[in-house]
């Protein structure tokens, strides 16, 4: 089962995308209608004076004050000490603010603003205000894509056989890509082995058995990104000499 699971892990495609910050964004909007509606639940509902609709009684009422504080202002000439004074007679006095003049350590004023706004607050206040109008957003994030890996273009090279009219020594050849305009070589060499059962045979008195995972003919070459200046260099090397091709 082991096994399984560590085959299962490059030939599934699984992929998790985990956006920790996603929610830091202003184009995220957690605030539902429904979400909106079921935190409004027990709030108290304001009515503001514009909401209210005029009553006729009162509203006669506040135009005859009106009416007579006009024809009382106006008796007076405009601007003259004797209007002052008429207005500050018919002012009401504002209320007297508590503990005004009292010392208090800022320790405890901070402790007591603190203790009023954590008071009936709720808890999550600056949800309640209604999510912006989707045709007049403030900001419009888009969701980026998954990332994946760009293959671009893959070769496969299998090599089959490598023969000379004469026999001479082993021959050891490697291949590689190489980008000429960028002038650098662009994967790794890829060695293999054609050599003919008796030129092998003269090396096994001097090198260890090669391994069987280092037999390979073929191999797969990835192009990120192909153009014409690419080129697959083999290279061939003996004991006194070393040709590309």
């Amino acid at each position: 089962p082991h096994v399984r699971d560590c085959i299962r892990s490059y030939t599934e495609d699984w992929a998790i995308v985990i956006r920790k910050y996603h929610k830091l964004g202003t184009g995220f909007n957690p605030n539902t209608l429904d979400k909106q509606k079921e935190r409004q639940k027990g709030l108290p509902k304001q009515v503001f004076e514009s909401d209210e609709a005029p009553d006729g009684n009162s509203y006669q009422d506040d135009q005859d004050d009106l009416k007579r504080r006009s024809m009382s202002i106006d008796d007076t000439p405009r601007g003259s000490w004797a209007c002052s004074i008429f207005d500050l007679k018919n002012s009401l006095p504002d209320a007297l603010l508590p503990n005004l003049l009292d010392r208090t350590p800022n320790e405890e004023i901070d402790r007591q603003n603190d203790d009023q706004r954590k008071s009936n607050r709720h808890k999550e206040l600056f949800a309640l205000h209604p999510s912006p109008d989707e045709e007049e957003p403030i900001e419009r994030l888009s969701v980026p894509d998954i990332p994946k890996e760009h293959f671009g273009q893959r070769l496969l090279v299998k090599c089959l056989s490598l023969k000379f009219e004469i026999e001479i020594e082993p021959i050891f050849a490697s291949l590689a890509l190489y980008d000429v305009k960028e002038k650098k070589k662009i994967s790794e060499n890829f060695y293999f082995d054609l050599n003919s059962e008796q030129m092998k045979g003269l090396l096994r008195p001097h090198v260890p058995p090669a391994a069987i995972t280092t037999l390979a003919r073929s191999a797969i070459f990835s192009i990120t990104y192909p153009s014409q200046d690419v080129f697959l260099v083999i290279k061939f090397s003996g004991l006194g000499f070393h040709y590309y091709a």
